[in-house]
């Protein structure tokens, strides 16, 4: 059938370029590469009775599963091995598979030689390590790994899975690792994991899931990690990690959590080390009291402020703790390193892109909390891997908070400094620095050195006289302390302005009755004068009018008087 369509092909080709007028050199190039093509085909399908298997490239050590994409009704597993050795990894990644091949009779079809044409049968329950990642499979059903008894690791990540069957891994007890990840899986039905009793590593990442029921992860009691993360879960249960002692890793990220129990990782998970509840809305974190083994733990993305923070650590027993991260912490303002417990296994802390973190406070760091520089200095065994201290809203920063000497790599950009004398000390470890970190590392103020790199600046650039044109903090946050101190003060003064307004006012109404009083006197004494110059004025004009009556009386008494 190919010799015939090649030959057709051949034909017309040849009849359509004659035409054309093309070149016998150009038209012998053009066959070379066409009947090099069909060599490369026709020695690449392989017949295996009504089985079509394309090769997969180099052979090797390594087991190669051909998944045939040839037979519509039929995709079957041919597999070859050079060296005739037992058979253990199957490879089926990105073959285009719409689903799980079948394997009949639970066998399979073994070449022993590249060369040789001779077939033995495979046992299927050999198989320890199967990819059938990146493909097209939509659906896991009770039978597709039934033959596969042997199994240790299973990879389905990477296809458009959407429904796992009640049973679906129910014959393979011995599997170690599933990866589910980066599927379109929009719940866990009841069942659907029943018979993983060995598992140790789950992997459900990147799905559908909208909510985790405990149960269904309750017949794993070996379980050591798992992975939720980027799917848009809103709730967890309260016993969904009780179902394993011995869990070590747990990835609850990116998820759509604004809650979850307080009592999530308590008791039930004493082996955990690795725990990452970043990027959720969490506004209060559940406690990790009994938590001691935790060696990473990375907090960021959440809603939780300064005093929850403080909190939650302080209440920790992270006598264990490695690596801390608390990256995009929206609500945390300021931050005391004295919260961290003193161990000298602390060797990386991020604290980055928080937009509203002003300062770092030294003021409460103890020293049976975390020792101070110069204590840390004298432990020669203890050597920090970094402190990134990058892209918050910090202006200064003393040297005590932090053992910066001790770190073996120091990023402070980011930040809208105030260079006076406070931050001279970073001259000081910038062989700390990367080239790009002290670029990045500038001044906000005074205005004369704003924009410039602090590590490129002279130690007389650093006075104390400067006065800031811009203050960089967007608000300022206080303790819980120093609220309740405020808020007394403020109950003293308004009481004794209270009493001072009061004395204020009762002096006032004396003075007001005792200008009242002289006015009245006044008005009195004023009133006995008018009537005193009336009555005067009265006996007056009574006496002048009787004076006047009598000289006209006697006047009148001369004139009627005879001559």
């Amino acid at each position: 059938m190919l010799n015939q369509i090649t030959f057709r092909h051949f034909t017309f080709t040849t009849k359509y370029f004659y035409y054309r007028g093309f070149r016998l050199r150009n038209l012998l190039s053009f066959y070379y590469v066409i009947i090099s093509l069909i060599l490369v085909l026709d020695k690449g399908v392989r017949v295996s009775g009504s089985q079509k298997c394309v090769p997969c490239g180099e052979w090797d050590n390594s087991v190669c599963t051909c998944c045939s994409s040839y037979d519509g009704a039929h995709q079957s597993v041919i597999i070859r091995q050079s060296d005739g050795s037992l058979l253990t990894d199957v490879n089926c990644r990105a073959r285009g598979l719409k689903k799980i091949p079948d394997f009949d009779n639970c066998s399979v079809e073994v070449n022993k030689s590249i060369h040789s044409n001779s077939v033995v049968i495979g046992r299927t329950d050999y198989f320890s390590d199967y990819d059938a990642s990146h493909n097209n499979v939509t659906s896991i059903g009770r039978f597709d790994f039934a033959c596969l008894t042997g199994l240790r690791i299973l990879s389905l990540s990477h296809n458009r899975i959407s429904v796992l069957e009640a049973g679906s891994f129910g014959r393979n007890i011995y599997l170690d690792e599933l990866d589910l990840s980066f599927n379109e899986i929009p719940k866990l039905e009841q069942g659907a994991l029943d018979g993983l009793k060995f598992l140790k590593s789950l992997n459900l990442a990147h799905n559908s899931i909208t909510a985790i029921d405990g149960q269904v992860f309750q017949n794993m009691p070996f379980l050591e990690e798992i992975r939720l993360n980027h799917n848009p879960i809103h709730s967890v249960g309260a016993d969904t990690f009780k179902f394993s002692e011995f869990l070590k890793r747990i990835d609850i990220s990116s998820l759509k959590l604004t809650s979850v129990p307080l009592t999530l990782f308590n008791l039930s998970t004493p082996h955990l080390t690795d725990l990452n509840m970043s990027y959720n809305s969490l506004a209060i974190l559940p406690s990790i009291s009994t938590n001691s083994n935790i060696e990473r733990l990375d907090l960021s993305g959440n809603a939780i402020d300064s005093n929850d923070l403080h909190q939650f650590l302080d209440n920790a027993t992270l006598t264990n703790l490695k690596d801390l991260t608390m990256d995009k912490l929206t609500n945390l303002r300021y931050f005391s390193p004295g919260f961290l417990l003193s161990k000298a296994t602390l060797k990386s802390l991020v604290i980055s892109r928080n937009p509203h973190l002003v300062r770092l406070d030294e003021d409460m760091v103890a020293d049976t909390l975390l020792p101070r520089t110069e204590s840390l200095n004298k432990d020669a065994n203890h050597a920090w891997e970094k402190i990134v201290l990058s892209d918050n809203r910090l202006t200064t920063l003393s040297p005590n908070v932090l053992p910066f000497a001790k770190a073996r790599s120091v990023d402070l950009s980011g930040n809208p400094w105030v260079c006076n004398c406070s931050l001279e000390w970073m001259l000081g470890i910038r062989n700390l620095t990367s080239n790009h970190n002290a670029l990045n590392t500038r001044c906000n103020d005074p205005p004369k050195l704003r924009g410039k790199s602090i590590f490129g600046l002279h130690s007389l650039n650093f006075t104390c006289s400067i006065t800031t044109s811009q203050p960089p903090k967007k608000g300022k946050s206080m303790s819980t302390k120093d609220i309740v101190l405020t808020v007394l003060w403020a109950f003293v003064v308004k009481c004794i302005l209270f009493y001072v307004g009061l004395w204020l006012y009762g002096e006032y109404k004396k003075w007001k009755l005792g200008q009242t009083l002289t006015m009245a006197l006044s008005s009195q004494e004023n009133g006995v004068k008018k009537r005193l110059i009336v009555n005067t004025a009265v006996e007056e004009s009574q006496f002048v009018e009787n004076g006047v009556n009598s000289e006209n009386k006697s006047l009148l008494s001369q004139s009627s008087a005879p001559i």
